[in-house]
């Protein structure tokens, strides 16, 4: 801080252009400064990259820069001089950059600053897209710059033009914007907040302001079962069972659980193909964790924690008539590793690969409309804005009331494409995903139902 105290006094003598260009391409050489380069903190590849100055698609100036990609995870370019005025790009706040591209796509665009790097990862709209972020105040020269695109295809181009920082605040940022908002706090930037919504809570008229918010409201919901054996929790809920059709004669449990019988009642003896799940390898900030974004799917456990890094799941709950009157429903976690805490679930609106999900792809080429779904607003979020269940994990199990999740996938008005469940970023456990070696240990859907 008292660094850039100094650097503020040093350039105080001087009134600061609102705008300034970091790079530009009239110059007639322009495009023989990049070259293709390794990214420091990414898997190296050896990609040729061609780099031109071309009129297509100039945006300031009659010139832009061209380049032509030849596969690649995350290729990229490197400048290979700098601006003179790289020492003082830290006295500005935004970040701007004009891109034209052939396809809805990711870029990236990172420097480094003495110990340090920014990256900027874009998702844009097929055409001209103006990439805007925030630029970090720091008192160190740019040393390096890159641009880079994630998986292009084979003879894939993007235009780029006006590369340039200003003095205002943005009023907006481009996707992907988050880093960890769900508890929000003091410390949420604010155009995250501005894209939060309040959250429902399924089966009554509350709502949520964050997890935190929502924990508060769900205390004292949590289910006596949390932490008991296995074997202990099916007991209960077969009593449970045999209790409701007392009332409901026709009423049915259905067991959904990988390797397991007893989901489809026309079939009892048919075992259970239709759970999936997919876990991330780590959250944003980009800056620090580019190189380990992966996807694991098939492993035998998934970590609960954060929102920015939560496991996906899904079963089919087909056998469930549209429109059954849902009595009771129980999602059962065993545990790998506790000690866990209160967990939230939303639905996902994304058909999602369990192979190809990452926190910026639902599936192959299918982009999040913000990292990780961190989108809940309009007609076609990326999950809806409601909290579908709470649960809590203790120790050996975790037990989550699933009623009004499974009446939510039954009611013939969503599509059931699974959910997300995270903590505020407190907790942490591991759940046995439906990989694990036994059957008893995989994720179960317990739910009581009277088909109409």
């Amino acid at each position: 801080m008292k660094k850039l105290i100094v650097l503020l006094v040093l350039f105080s003598s001087f009134a600061l252009a609102e705008e300034m260009t970091v790079f530009s391409f009239e110059e007639q050489d322009a495009a023989a400064n990049w070259s293709a380069s390794n990214v420091p903190g990414l898997k190296p590849e050896t990609v040729e990259i061609k780099a031109e100055r071309v009129k297509e698609n100039a945006t300031e100036g009659e010139y832009a820069l061209k380049l032509t990609f030849n596969g690649g995870n995350m290729p990229a370019i490197k400048a290979a001089a700098l601006p003179a005025d790289k020492n003082i790009w830290g006295l500005y706040k935004t970040f701007k950059a004009d891109v034209t591209v052939s396809r809805e796509c990711v870029v990236f665009f990172m420097t480094k600053y003495g110990k340090n790097d920014w990256v900027k990862i874009a998702r844009l709209n097929a055409g001209k897209n103006t990439v805007i972020d925030l630029y970090p105040q720091a008192v160190d020269p740019v040393a390096e710059f890159y641009i880079g695109m994630y998986a292009p295809k084979q003879g894939e181009q993007l235009y780029i033009d006006n590369i340039r920082l200003t003095t205002k605040q943005p009023e907006t940022i481009t996707p992907f914007r988050f880093q960890e908002p769900l508890d929000l706090g003091n410390s949420a930037r604010r155009f995250e907040i501005k894209l939060v919504p309040k959250f429902g809570i399924l089966g009554g008229n509350l709502t949520a302001a964050n997890v935190s918010d929502f924990y508060g409201k769900m205390s004292g919901q949590e289910n006596s079962l949390a932490g008991k054996p296995v074997a202990e929790i099916e007991k209960a809920l077969s009593t449970q069972y045999e209790e409701l059709k007392k009332t409901h004669p026709k009423a049915l449990l259905s067991v959904f659980r990988s390797g397991d019988a007893g989901y489809d009642p026309q079939s009892p003896s048919k075992l259970y193909t239709g759970w999936k799940d997919c876990g991330l390898s780590c959250h944003t900030p980009a800056s620090v964790n580019l190189h380990k974004y992966a996807n694991i799917a098939g492993a035998a456990t998934l970590e609960l924690f954060s929102r920015g890094r939560a496991p996906l799941m899904q079963a089919d709950l087909a056998v469930i008539p549209a429109g059954s009157e849902i009595l009771s429903a129980q999602l059962v976690l065993m545990l790998a590793q506790g000690p866990g805490g209160a967990y939230a679930v939303e639905a996902c609106n994304r058909p999602w690969a369990e192979k190809e999900y990452t926190w910026m792809e639902y599936a192959k080429d299918k982009f999040w409309q913000d990292s990780n779904g961190f989108s809940w607003l309009g007609d076609d979020p990326d999950f809806w804005p409601a909290y579908i269940a709470y649960g809590v994990c203790y120790e050996k199990t975790g037990i989550f009331d699933f009623k009004e999740a499974v009446k939510f996938w039954t009611d013939g008005k969503h599509k059931n494409y699974g959910f997300i469940m995270y903590g505020s970023g407190q907790e942490r456990a591991r759940a046995y995903s439906y990989n694990a070696k036994e059957v008893k240990q995989r994720p179960a859907i317990y739910v009581v139902y009277e088909p109409k």
